[in-house]
């Protein structure tokens, strides 16, 4: 794991707060976070601050409480109706094992993402900014993790990237999909 992708703070420190519902590209390749130079879209889910690449973001939206599933995944909070297309909802904080860090409330934003030919929303406390490609160097995760990964459970952090004095964890959304298959996902301790 030489070679991680770098990132840096966008000289505009683009702000998505909470509830927005702005438009943030679109791509097949959910796996861009594996090529260098990758945007990002960070976000906070309870107590945990995170990034994605912004190429598998199609939107963000307001929460709203989707239809329950009997018998879904832990971690899945259920389906909305969007434009027509029945979307999973997928509960950041716990797939993250995060705690409340907004007091047990309602997450505040679905970041609807798109993951090859699939499209998925995560349930988040907030959409935070932009974070373009620039001089920053994303770390990979401990070795305890990078150890726990090699199994059938895929690790959901797929690396870890400084922003000031902040250290995001670099979700791998492909792993988001185990959620959903019925896999567990596992998060740095």
């Amino acid at each position: 794991m030489d070679t991680m992708p770098t990132y840096a703070r966008s000289a505009a420190g683009s702000t998505l707060g909470s509830g927005a519902d702005a438009g943030a590209g679109h791509a097949g390749d959910a796996m861009a976070a594996d090529a260098a130079g990758v945007a990002l879209l960070s976000l906070r889910a309870g107590d945990d601050c995170c990034a994605l690449p912004l190429a598998c973001v199609q939107e963000i939206r307001a929460f709203e409480q989707p239809t329950r599933l009997a018998h879904a995944a832990g971690c899945v909070l259920g389906v909305v109706n969007l434009r027509g297309a029945i979307v999973p909802i997928v509960d950041a904080r716990a797939c993250l094992g995060s705690g409340s860090g907004s007091g047990g409330a309602a997450p505040a934003v679905v970041i609807v993402l798109t993951i090859g030919r699939r499209t998925i929303g995560l349930a988040a406390d907030a959409a935070d900014e932009i974070l373009e490609p620039g001089a920053t160097r994303a770390q990979p995760p401990p070795a305890r993790e990078q150890a726990a990964a090699g199994g059938a459970v895929p690790a959901l952090v797929q690396g870890l990237v400084p922003v000031g004095e902040r250290l995001l964890q670099l979700l791998d959304p492909a792993a988001l999909l185990a959620a959903l298959d019925g896999g567990q996902v596992r998060a740095l301790p």
